[in-house]
């Protein structure tokens, strides 16, 4: 929560949690465009048709810049805990009645 609340548009983001987009219809779109398999030039093309889009970028370098203003991925921390057990495909073969058929229902 510390790195959230120090980024630098901490405090935009108490007021609009889709900062740096204008709201939800603006990052929707944004993570349309971002997402799909759109070339660059299709996606600058589509921005720059007259739409009348209220949309608060309106080329492909401007929703990149805004996108890039996003906050980083938290980094998953993991720690390796060793068993006595074999790690192999196996190791359910190893435990009691794992060999068991269930009951069919008749």
């Amino acid at each position: 929560m510390k790195q959230f609340e120090s980024d630098t548009y901490a405090e935009e983001r108490m007021s609009n949690p889709y900062f740096p987009f204008a709201g939800k219809p603006d990052w929707e779109m944004a993570a349309f465009l971002l997402q799909s398999d759109l070339s660059m030039a299709d996606i600058d093309e589509f921005l720059k048709l007259e739409l009348k889009l209220p949309l608060s970028f309106h080329s492909l370098r401007e929703l990149r810049g805004r996108a890039e203003m996003l906050p980083s991925l938290p980094q998953w921390k993991y720690q390796i805990v060793p068993t006595e057990f074999p790690d192999n495909e196996d190791s359910l073969d190893i435990l009691p009645g794992s060999n068991r058929v269930p009951p069919v229902a008749s």
